[in-house]
C-alpha cells in the first residue's frame, strides 16, 4: 500500500464520511464536523483519542478534514509508520478505505486503524472479531469447518462488507451467539454510534458493552513526558521499551500477519516466495523487538517463540515453490537436517556468516553461491521429515 499523500485539488464544500478509529481493544467514531480530533496521551485532556502509554506524545497525531477527506498530521516525537515507513508531514484516509499506521515505532508500537467505511458495518465487523478472538478460533477454523471462507471473513471483520444471511446465521452459531444477534448489534450501532460521548450510549439487553475512551488521568507537571523510543540500524528497539504494552504489541502484529498469510497466492505463483519474504521480513522485526524484551517477561517470552516458529513456517513453505530462492531451501535443507549455521557452512566449506546471509537473501559471490547450491544439492531438500505445518 502506497503512503496516501495530500491531494490539494479537491473541492470546497464537500464534506467527510464519518471517521472510525480503531486501537487495541478501542473503538470510536467522529463525524466530520467533531474536527479537528487528537490523537494523544491520557493525561492530554483536550485531545479526542486517548492512550495511556508513553511512547505516544501529548499531541502525537492531529485529524482534520479537507474537502471530502480526513487529513492526519504528525506531530509526536516517536513518530508514525505506515508499512515500515516513516511518515513525514501529512498523510490522507480517502473515502471508503482504511489505514493502518504504527504509533510511535514500525513494528513495536501502537497498531492504530482509520476507517472511512460504513460505521455499522465497521462496528459489526469489530464485535464480530473480538467474539471470535476471545473464544481463541481461528480464521483458518471457519474456513476449514465450512463456516466462511477466510478472505471473506478479513473483508467483515474490517467492514468492507457484511455477511449473507446464510452465513450470518452460521457465524452467530459458531460464534455462540443467539440468532438474529448480528442485527441487534446493526440496531445498536445505528442508534448510538454517531453520538459524540460513546460512554453515554445506552447498551441494550444482551448486548456487548460499547467501547468507552480511556479514562483520563491527572494532568502530568512535566508539560512533556514521552518516551522515546531509539532504534539502531538494524530497527532493533532498546530495552526503554514497556514490557507489557510490548507484549499486547507483538500479539497484535502477529495476528495481522496471520492474517495476511491466508491471502498468500499459490506456491505454484511466481510472486509466492518474495510474498513469504516481506512476512519474515515483518517477523524479524518482531523478533529483534521481542528478544530486547523478552529478558523482563515470560509473556514476551511466549509471543518471541510464536514469531520464530511462524517464521519458520513461512520459510519452510517458500522452500516447496518451484520458484523458491537458495536461502529458502538452504534454510530447509538446515531444518530438516537440524544442522545449526555453523554445522551447515562446515559441510559447505563456506563461513556461517554466508549460511545466515543467503537465508536473509543477501547478494552473494558466485563462489559462495555455487557452494551452497551444490550443498543443497547432497542433502536434498528433503532431508529429514521436518516440513511446514
Amino acid at each position: 500500500m502506497a503512503v496516501a499523500t495530500v491531494d490539494s485539488g479537491v473541492r470546497e464544500g464537500e464534506r467527510a464520511p464519518v471517521l472510525t478509529i480503531r486501537w487495541l481493544e478501542q473503538l470510536q467514531t467522529f463525524r466530520a464536523a467533531q474536527a479537528p480530533l487528537t490523537v494523544g496521551r491520557t493525561e492530554n485532556e483536550a485531545a479526542q483519542v486517548h492512550i495511556a502509554d508513553n511512547r505516544i506524545s501529548r499531541e502525537h497525531i492531529t485529524l482534520t478534514v479537507r474537502g471530502d477527506r480526513w487529513v492526519g498530521t504528525v506531530t509526536g516525537r516517536n513518530g508514525a509508520f505506515i508499512e515500515g515507513r516513516r511518515i513525514d508531514g501529512e498523510f490522507v484516509v480517502p473515502p471508503d478505505s482504511e489505514l493502518d499506521v504504527m504509533l510511535g515505532h514500525p513494528s513495536g508500537g501502537i497498531a492504530m486503524s482509520f476507517s472511512t467505511r460504513d460505521p455499522v458495518n465497521v462496528y459489526v465487523g469489530d464485535q464480530i472479531s473480538r467474539r471470535r478472538r476471545a473464544l481463541n478460533i481461528s480464521q483458518r477454523t471457519l474456513a476449514d469447518t465450512g463456516v466462511i471462507n477466510a478472505g471473506a471473513l478479513i473483508g467483515i471483520e474490517k467492514g468492507r462488507s457484511q455477511p449473507r444471511a446464510k452465513t450470518e446465521a452460521s457465524l452467530e452459531q459458531a460464534l455462540g451467539w443467539p440468532a438474529g444477534y448480528i442485527e441487534e448489534l446493526r440496531r445498536y450501532a445505528r442508534a448510538g454510534i454517531f453520538q459524540s460521548a460513546p460512554s453515554a450510549q445506552a447498551t441494550p439487553p444482551g448486548q456487548p458493552q460499547a467501547p468507552a475512551p480511556a479514562a483520563v488521568a491527572q494532568p502530568v507537571a512535566e508539560e512533556e513526558r514521552t518516551e522515546l523510543l531509539r532504534t539502531d540500524t538494524a530497527n532493533e528497539t532498546t530495552t526503554t521499551v514497556e514490557v507489557t504494552l510490548v507484549t499486547d504489541s507483538l500479539h497484535i502484529a502477529v495476528e495481522a500477519i496471520r492474517s495476511r498469510m491466508v491471502m498468500l497466492p499459490p506456491p505454484t505463483q511466481p510472486e509466492y516466495p518474495g510474498e513469504i519474504d516481506k512476512l519474515v521480513t515483518d517477523l524479524s522485526r518482531l523478533e529483534a523487538l521481542a528478544s530486547s524484551a523478552s529478558h523482563n517477561s515470560i509473556d514476551v517470552v511466549r509471543e518471541l517463540g510464536d514469531i520464530r516458529r511462524l517464521r519458520r513456517d513461512l520459510l519452510l513453505r517458500a522452500a516447496t515453490s518451484p520458484h523458491a530462492r537458495l536461502g529458502h531451501t538452504l534454510f530447509a535443507v538446515r531444518q530438516n537436517a537440524e544442522l545449526s549455521l555453523d554445522e551447515a557452512a562446515s559441510l559447505a566449506k563456506v563461513s556461517a556468516e554466508d549460511v545466515r546471509l543467503a537465508e536473509a537473501g543477501a547478494q552473494l559471490s558466485a563462489e559462495v553461491q555455487f557452494a551452497l547450491q551444490r550443498f543443497v544439492t547432497a542433502m536434498g531438500i528433503n532431508s529429514g521429515t521436518r516440513t511446514a505445518g
